[in-house]
């Protein structure tokens, strides 16, 4: 059974729309319909304080979602169509590394691939594509499925272990289906 170990205040003037939590626990991250993205560090239980405030995006912040901490990256996706990517810097501070606008439409959900897959994120958007992100000698190239979902896809994630060699991307849209895309893309690390 769970229970509440802990509750805190946000800073949000919206609603939250999504959180996440880093792979050692260290910092939780929330979005919002403020369009604001806040990073808590949680290392010391009661005393939740923003570490910092986010604000790339122009419009509501649909999800935020850490990397595996090999590659340290945040992503977030918003209704102004962006995917973002940042990392931090020696100062701690996040910056901004790779900005994608190639969609039409509302970016609606991201998910990184399993880490021994390289750093690849899919992104998932109102426009009914999926845009597929992965990292390549420090450049991003991206790849799309085109027609994913007739009227938009609303939610994507990848399968944890390869199925006969290949990653699973399985996404849900407005057209009330389930797609399974295969990638054969698979780096060991």
């Amino acid at each position: 059974m769970l229970s509440v170990a802990s509750s805190f205040e946000t800073i949000h003037k919206g609603q939250i729309l999504s959180t996440d939590i880093d792979y050692y626990n260290k910092y939780v991250c929330t979005s919002s319909t403020d369009g604001v993205i806040q990073i808590i560090d949680s290392d010391k239980p009661d005393l939740y304080a923003p570490v910092i405030q986010l604000q790339e995006h122009v419009g509501p912040v649909w999800q935020v979602k850490f990397s595996h901490p090999k590659f340290g990256f945040l992503a977030s996706c918003g209704s102004d169509g962006k995917l973002i990517i940042r990392t931090t810097n020696d100062k701690g501070e996040w910056k901004v590394i790779y900005q994608y606008d190639g969609h039409k439409s509302s970016t609606t959900s991201i998910d990184w691939a399993p880490y021994k897959s390289g750093a690849i994120i899919a992104c998932s958007s109102v426009d009914g594509t999926i845009s597929i992100h992965a990292l390549n000698n420090n450049d991003w190239c991206v790849s799309k499925i085109p027609n994913a979902h007739v009227n938009g896809v609303n939610c994507i994630s990848w399968s944890n272990e390869l199925f006969n060699n290949n990653l699973l991307l399985v996404s849900g849209g407005n057209d009330n289906k389930i797609n399974m895309a295969r990638s054969n893309r698979y780096v060991e690390h």
